[in-house]
């Protein structure tokens, strides 16, 4: 009797150890039945948001503020596109929502750069447009109908007549620029306020997705890391040292200062006028903005260059005298200029420029209409998905978006 009651209990217990056995692999099983299904969920949400970053570069101007759509009805994935202004740009932030699970992205967009944009549109002032030195010119141009004329000046260096400083087409400007809608800085309803003090630590982040930071600077800003949706705001010149690097940020100051050997990118609104100092760059995507009824000059010294675009505008043509943009020698602008005043160039542009007139300045004489030196190249073939430009009213307007960056 007791050998039966073992063998019972060995059964009993021999059946229970089958059971859960059998318990664990069948849960094991839908275990991974379901992160299957979420893996493969997880796909086709990755699809959706690709699906939907290409439908924005194409029908970006079709998105309201806040839109949704489906692409693919089989797996009910829900995508919604959100556009805010962030300076000059608009953030574009993707979502693809099923359920309780959402995949983000979130890009920094412009107007992406026509194909035709010229290499020089200079106002119609009834004068020539004057070369020397080893000025050129690769692209199409909009000058007064008296045409280029090459001309002999000491001081910028070695004069070859029988050299061409053009190629390209040549068409009459106008007797004004052509209009652009203008860009303002507006700052959002909601934002957070601190002195740059009040922060702990030496490195400053915030995500696009979280509400706008606005920190008040005085003065220089010194080792700093500041990256993301933050405005940094200043009430007299804002002096940015070598020392601190700046992604994605907006600067709002009446003048601002780059010192030598700064790196880094940002959106500039500043209207008594901008400095970069040797050996500054300002990289991709970049935003300087002016705009005042003072006197205002933005300088790239030697060995600086700049990428993305410059918008340098007056209250009308009486008043263009007041605004002064000098590119020096061995200075690179890679991207659009938008001058309502009287630029000198001397370095280099890859990109596009509008300007009210071209001046040049040495130590006998100040001359109209004239290039020293410099070159422009308009819209490099290898740059041809990387120029963004103004929003143009007439002639040169752009319908297709560009998604700078992912942010």
């Amino acid at each position: 009797m007791m050998l039966k009651a073992a063998s019972l209990y060995y059964s009993v217990f021999f059946l229970l150890i089958v059971g859960v056995f059998c318990y664990l692999i069948l849960n094991s099983y839908t275990f991974f039945l379901r992160m299957d299904d979420y893996y493969d969920m997880q796909d086709r949400m990755l699809l959706n948001n690709q699906s939907a970053v290409a439908y924005a570069e194409q029908y970006y101007s079709d998105l309201d503020n806040q839109s949704e759509k489906i692409f693919f009805s089989d797996y009910n994935i829900k995508t919604r596109f959100i556009k805010r202004k962030w300076g000059y740009f608009e953030k574009l932030e993707i979502n693809s929502i099923f359920k309780k699970d959402t995949l983000s992205q979130c890009f920094l967009t412009g107007k992406k750069q026509i194909s035709n944009m010229p290499a020089l549109y200079l106002r119609n002032n009834n004068e020539n447009l004057n070369l020397s030195g080893n000025t050129f010119i690769n692209g199409d141009i909009y000058i007064p109908e008296l045409g280029i004329k090459n001309i002999e000046i000491n001081s910028c260096g070695v004069n070859n007549f029988s050299r061409s400083r053009h190629n390209g087409k040549i068409y009459t400007s106008k007797k004004n620029l052509p209009r652009v809608n203008e860009v303002n800085l507006e700052y959002s309803e909601n934002w957070i306020y601190s002195k740059i003090e009040n922060f702990k630590h030496n490195e400053i982040l915030n995500s696009f997705r979280n509400v706008t930071k606005v920190v008040l600077v005085e003065g220089y800003l010194r080792n700093y890391i500041i990256k993301g949706n933050i405005i940094i705001k200043s009430n007299d010149t804002l002096h940015i040292d070598s020392s601190t690097y700046l992604e994605d940020v907006i600067l709002d100051a009446p003048k601002v200062v780059f010192h030598s050997n700064f790196r880094g990118n940002a959106q500039v609104f500043a209207k008594n006028g901008v400095v970069l100092e040797n050996n500054t760059k300002l990289k991709y995507p970049s935003i300087i903005v002016s705009k005042s009824d003072e006197t205002s000059e933005l300088i790239f010294n030697n060995q600086s260059s700049f990428s993305g675009l410059i918008y340098f505008q007056t209250l009308g043509l009486s008043q263009v005298d007041r605004n002064t943009l000098i590119i020096e020698e061995n200075a690179t602008i890679e991207g659009n200029i938008y001058c309502e005043g009287n630029l000198f160039l001397k370095g280099k542009v890859l990109g596009s420029v509008f300007t009210s007139s071209l001046q040049y300045k040495n130590n006998e004489f100040g001359y109209e209409n004239l290039i020293c030196g410099g070159e422009i190249f308009s819209n490099p073939q290898e740059k041809k998905n990387f120029f963004f430009q103004l929003d143009y009213l007439e002639n040169f307007n752009s319908s297709q978006a560009l998604l700078l960056k992912q942010i």
